[in-house]
């Protein structure tokens, strides 16, 4: 036997010795609307964050004039009067989830809490508070067209929300406006921007669409500070601008061989600007609309050993814990035997950076029987389901599945 075939098998026997990991991959998408040359169909699409598999309709004709919004449940639109909602996999589309909106909601953000979106109240109140923010609760319920008022009519362009508070833009008054969560400490003036096409925010930094003037993508601190409005030069202005833990996306629609025909595009870029990608997606003549991807990544990650003994009477399953960000954990499961045992729920809190080993148990009592069973030779499973939530209420469920034995 020669030596590199020796160094083969030897490598593989390692491998093989390692103790296998089992972790639920999540699966990460971001989320556009696109309407059809003629403006007859909409339809809400969606591809893999590295821009495969894109395209298909996970809602068909949908009502979206600019914005969409996702959390970990479901897809948010706005248009037509109306802000409608479908889960992640396209299932239960429900086009009129909020209604008696104006023609001019075109946004739409959300946190774990809330959904905002831009409206205009009737022409019968006072002209200093046609323009104003929505909200609404998470089930569609509280309703609030007034929630934040005073805004010019038709200007608003763009919503965004973060842990603290709540951004808009402002396309003819060259603005960023932002206000607590609560609805206070309006600041139209935030940012002074040449805002069209949306804001987006993340833990750092707050990003907006520049106008025809510009064509790029502004950056600025959360404070206001270290504004930035050539972030990102673009070949033409950008319809609307998504972020996530990684990368900013924007939609473009480029006019091309003197305006004989038009092109939908997607782009990516990295978080500091490099790597500028205006290709990555293309939406033929279709013309992309709102942006949006779902959650900042995975809060974190959940992962148990596929074989754990088990000692006497003191059955356990160890899961470990490790947080991409400050997230909160709640695990539960049972063991499969002779019968199924629960094991006793758990939650708690880990830090960024951190990880933490849980330890879930059985009541005493089903303990010797499963230990029990363990003696006699049989079988035994658990099943553990791991829920991770972070700061802004995303959150992603691990499953995993560990064989218990003597």
């Amino acid at each position: 036997m020669t030596c590199s075939v020796r160094l083969a098998m030897a490598l593989v026997a390692a491998i093989l010795a390692l103790p296998l990991l089992l972790s639920s991959q999540a699966s990460a998408y971001f989320y556009w609307a696109q309407a059809s040359p003629d403006g007859s169909a909409n339809e809400v699409a969606r591809a893999n964050l590295d821009g495969s598999k894109a395209g298909g309709s996970l809602v068909s004709n949908p009502s979206v004039t600019r914005g969409i919004a996702v959390d970990s449940e479901h897809v948010y639109w706005a248009g037509g009067g109306a802000i409608g909602r479908v889960e992640l996999d396209g299932s239960n589309d429900h086009p009129h989830f909020v209604t008696d909106l104006s023609e001019v909601t075109t946004w739409v953000a959300v946190d774990a809490d809330h959904i905002y979106w831009n409206d205009r109240v009737p022409s019968s109140a006072p002209v200093g508070e046609w323009g104003t923010i929505g909200r609404a609760n998470l089930d569609g319920s509280g309703v609030d067209r007034t929630f934040i008022r005073g805004l010019p009519p038709y200007t608003v362009n763009g919503v965004a929300v973060d842990a603290a508070h709540i951004y808009w833009g402002e396309w003819l008054n060259d603005r960023i406006g932002r206000a607590n969560l609560d609805g206070s400490d309006v600041q139209t003036d935030f940012i002074h921007a040449s805002n069209s096409g949306g804001v987006a925010v993340d833990d750092d930094h707050i990003y907006w669409a520049n106008g025809t003037e510009s064509s790029s993508i502004g950056r600025a601190n959360l404070d206001g500070t270290a504004v930035d409005p050539r972030f990102i030069p673009l070949p033409t202005y950008p319809l609307s601008i998504a972020v996530d833990a990684d990368h900013l996306y924007w939609t473009l629609y480029e006019c091309v061989g003197n305006c004989v025909f038009f092109r939908g595009r997607i782009g990516r870029a990295d978080l500091d600007g490099a790597d500028v990608d205006n290709r990555l997606i293309s939406t033929g003549t279709k013309t992309p609309l709102g942006l949006a991807v779902d959650t900042l990544g995975p809060p974190g990650s959940a992962s148990a050993e596929r074989r754990q003994p088990q000692q006497g009477h003191r059955i356990r399953v160890a899961v470990e814990v490790a947080a991409g960000k400050d997230l909160d954990y709640r695990a539960a499961g049972a063991i499969q035997a002779d019968r199924t045992y629960r094991l006793k729920p758990k939650g708690g809190k880990v830090d960024a950076g951190e990880s933490e080993t849980l330890r879930l148990r059985p009541k005493p009592k089903a303990a010797k029987k499963v230990a029990g069973a363990l003696r006699r030779g049989r079988k035994a499973k658990a099943k553990v389901s791991v829920k991770l939530t972070d700061a802004a209420g995303n959150s992603e469920t691990e499953k995993l599945r560990v064989r218990l034995k003597r």
